[in-house]
């Protein structure tokens, strides 16, 4: 038997190697203590920390995460909820990816992890946690008509949204606009006590984790208000 003393100084050079691939360890007895162990063993790169999603469009997340001393790059995997498996999507060498061409106002779910190349073979890192991202909803289309003596009728179509919100100015200055309601309805009648012209925007949003995502506002519809 080899002593704790060996052992440690066995698990101290492991600790201390870096490059990938596989490498081997023998311990031979000195003094007292005769015979050989050989281990082998394969190093890996860490695990990737402080992943997370530091932006999202409409049909778009994008990833950050911190880099990992001695990595070579990173693989991007993707969760199918359809099959219920793990989808590598893509691979990287910054600490960062972005994920396009998603659809609007869903959920997906990320994780990624290290790799290093030698002898031409991958060597992976553990995975992260996984992270999710929602998807904003897309642009609202509305129409809006004055029918009715003081009433703008806003009307849009359904998106992937929790909600929306109707915003209108007198100019339609960038900063003129004011929120008129905030509904789940895909129809609104805004009332007014003037008859000149009106600026009218639709916006949807979601709400994740207690926060709203919006989409980007409906182009502006100009009423002339009855």
């Amino acid at each position: 038997m080899f002593s704790f003393e060996i052992f440690n100084l066995l698990f101290k050079t492991i600790s201390d190697c870096d490059s990938a691939g596989t490498a081997t360890a023998v311990v031979k007895g000195v003094g007292l203590y005769t015979g050989k162990q050989t281990v082998n063993y394969v190093i890996i790169p860490d695990t990737v920390k402080n992943l997370s999603v530091t932006k999202v469009t409409s049909d778009s997340a994008t990833l950050g995460w911190k880099a990992v001393t001695g990595a070579e790059g990173y693989f991007i995997y993707r969760y199918n909820s359809t099959t219920k498996k793990w989808v590598r999507i893509s691979s990287a060498t910054a600490c960062k990816f972005t994920d396009k061409d998603l659809t609007s106002g869903a959920t997906y779910k990320y994780r990624v992890r290290a790799y290093n190349k030698a002898d031409n073979k991958y060597y992976l890192g553990n995975f992260t946690a996984s992270v999710g991202a929602v998807t904003n909803p897309e642009r609202a289309e509305c129409t809006a008509v004055s029918t009715k003596k003081g009433t703008v009728t806003v009307s849009w179509e359904k998106l992937a949204a929790t909600g929306y919100e109707i915003v209108m100015s007198d100019t339609g200055e960038k900063n003129s606009y004011k929120l008129v309601t905030d509904t789940k309805n895909l129809t609104y009648n805004c009332k007014t006590t003037s008859t000149s012209l009106k600026f009218v925007r639709v916006r949807g949003y979601r709400v994740v984790n207690g926060v709203k995502q919006y989409g980007l506002y409906s182009k502006t519809i100009m009423v002339a208000v009855k």
